[in-house]
């Protein structure tokens, strides 16, 4: 099935398809899923799945039977880094503090936001490992590096980084195809909870 017709999004077929062949197994039917399919959406045995028969009629009948393996969710436990700055100046933004976007690039943060509050800028830096392309979770040894270089930075340029806190969350993410996970460096990582759900 190449893409369905609607307003819903379409299917997309991947490239890689392999030939198969019905077997008996009892009173049923059954079809191997080879072990490339299998790492390439990160199925395991015993995962519940909605089997559903399939048919199109273009010049002739055509009949599939697909495999609903559900929503692929991702919970990734990230570590965070927290300040206040003194601001003295109305419109201020981040090319005002390009310590911040250095230390971001540098330690590639997924996520820097700045919020104007009370004469301060509230500062919150993400380091998860999920972005375009998959990164090494960073540990809490790293977050430790990166906040005495931050600390340094910013003292550079002279400016004083107030109410520091390094905190953890959860974030869900729910558009990450797994092949990514599958050839990333975190299928391992206590940091990083993936699961179908129907």
């Amino acid at each position: 099935m190449r893409a369905s017709k609607g307003p819903e999004a379409s299917w997309t077929e991947d490239s890689v398809i392999f030939n198969g062949t019905i077997r008996r197994s009892g009173n049923s039917l059954i079809i191997t899923v080879p072990s490339e399919l299998a790492k390439r959406f990160l199925i395991n045995e015993g995962q519940e799945v909605i089997i559903m028969g399939m048919t199109r009629k273009l010049f002739n009948f055509e009949g599939m039977i697909g495999i609903y393996l559900g929503n692929f969710k991702v919970r990734e436990n990230i570590y965070g880094i927290s300040f206040e700055i003194k601001v003295s100046k109305e419109g201020v933004g981040m090319e005002d503090f390009p310590f911040i976007q250095t230390i971001a690039d540098k330690y590639g943060a997924t996520g820097v936001a700045l919020v104007k509050k009370d004469g301060k800028i509230n500062v919150r830096m993400l380091f998860g490992c999920i972005r375009e392309v998959i990164l090494k979770p960073k540990t809490k040894e790293d977050i430790d590096k990166i906040v005495k270089e931050l600390v340094y930075e910013a003292e550079k340029a002279g400016f004083s980084l107030e109410n520091l806190k390094v905190f953890e969350e959860e974030v869900e993410w729910n558009n990450v195809d797994p092949a990514l996970l599958a050839r990333g460096p975190v299928k391992s990582s206590d940091r990083i909870r993936f699961y179908w759900e129907i």
